[in-house]
């Protein structure tokens, strides 16, 4: 059939489930025939990273889709998407362990497979519906002025001094020595790439953590330096919960387990003219551990002091 009609793209839906092993065969040999996981992240994760991890090493990453689906509830589409980006994470984070992609070409890859793969092949793009296009992020309001902020990296806070992992213990509540012991000189600098996502799991794996193994604690201090007394707007992103001190004082304290997305949560705080001092501490139920953090200043002269 794929050599009667080769000009034809045949979509094996479901990983070929349970056939893994002779939809590598299919896939590698013939240029019209692609692997859509679809709905294999949750029928067996197990399949899926054993066989996504050789489909990578046997398959070209552009003939490889692995989420998709039908559901009637968006609350499943999301479910689902997080069950295929945490596949996608394990197998990639262990390439990247052993060598065999750099985190530059598994980062391109993990588009590729999540999203860019199948706008390629179903020839959507250029046709999907862009925010430009969509009148409720157009019009004036608190949506649009979030879809603004959003989508700018003004702001972003990308300077940070880490330490952990620690214990789950008493959960947010709970007292590790980041907090009886203050003294950041020990802890680990970072700096972020552009998006300011702080990323637990790539700073703490370096000691050959696995992933899944990570539930835990995790703190990040860093100054802002205000030229008055003024209020701001701090924006939050977070996997999971965290709990958040400005100059000593708790301003946020949620324990829940999410995606880390930035700008979830918008903080209305006090900073006092001169140095103010940011603790946060963030919790991890498993999987991907995070957060993001921004500055809404409109004035812009509110900054981060350098570490």
């Amino acid at each position: 059939l794929f050599m009667e009609y080769p000009g034809v793209n045949f979509c094996i839906f479901h990983s070929s489930y349970p056939y893994g092993g002779e939809l590598s065969v299919l896939a590698k040999n013939f240029p019209n025939v692609y692997i859509d996981m679809c709905w294999t992240p949750v029928i067996s994760p197990a399949y899926s990273i054993r066989y996504l991890d050789e489909w990578l090493e046997t398959v070209p990453a552009n003939k490889i889709m692995v989420f998709g689906g039908d559901y009637s509830v968006v609350e499943l589409v999301y479910a689902h998407s997080v069950f295929a980006r945490r596949i996608v994470a394990k197998v990639l984070i262990e390439k990247v362990k052993t060598g065999y992609f750099s985190e530059e070409e598994a980062l391109y890859i993990a588009r590729k497979l999540l999203r860019e793969n199948a706008l390629e092949l179903f020839k959507l793009k250029g046709h999907s519906r862009g925010a430009e296009n969509i009148a409720a992020l157009n019009r004036p309001g608190r949506l649009k002025d979030w879809w603004e902020i959003h989508h700018s990296t003004e702001g972003i806070i990308r300077d940070w001094r880490v330490v952990g992992p620690f214990p789950f213990d008493e959960g947010l509540d709970g007292k590790h020595p980041p907090e009886t012991e203050f003294n950041t000189s020990t802890w680990q600098k970072i700096k972020t790439d552009p998006e300011g996502y702080v990323n637990f799991i790539s700073i703490f794996s370096k000691d050959d953590a696995e992933q899944g193994d990570m539930v835990g604690m995790a703190y990040a201090y860093t100054e802002i330096f205000s030229p008055d007394d003024r209020e701001i707007t701090l924006t939050l992103g977070s996997n999971d919960g965290a709990k958040i001190w400005l100059n000593g004082e708790v301003i946020y304290n949620v324990h829940v387990g999410r995606s880390a997305i930035s700008d979830q949560i918008f903080l209305k705080v006090n900073l006092k003219k001169g140095t103010n001092k940011l603790l946060t501490k963030v919790e991890n139920l498993g999987a991907n551990w995070g957060f993001y953090m921004r500055i809404v200043d409109k004035t812009n002269s509110v900054k981060v002091n350098e570490l």
